[in-house]
């Protein structure tokens, strides 16, 4: 409660929030490479789905190999690096 209370004291509400930009700004990259991540994990089991229920298997459901992980990390990582590096520019 003491450090609530110099917080408080010396800067106000406000001061619970100093330095939330610069964290916000340090979360930004692992952010956007989940969305890509999420996004590219999503559309390739529709796809996938898709084409198993295609020939007759209509409960079915694609399954990602531990080698669809991997490229889709490093598709992801790469599509935040060039997407960071764009912004940048």
């Amino acid at each position: 409660m003491g450090t609530v209370h110099d917080i408080l004291s010396k800067n106000g509400v406000a001061g619970f929030w100093r330095g939330i930009g610069p964290a916000l700004v340090l979360v930004i990259n692992p952010v956007i490479q989940y969305t890509i991540f999420e996004q590219l994990k999503n559309l390739l089991v529709r796809r996938r789905t898709a084409k198993l229920r295609a020939h007759g298997l209509s409960k079915a459901v694609a399954v990602l190999s531990d080698w669809d992980y991997f490229f889709l990390g490093a598709l992801s990582k790469l599509g935040e690096s060039a997407f960071i590096l764009c912004h940048l520019m």
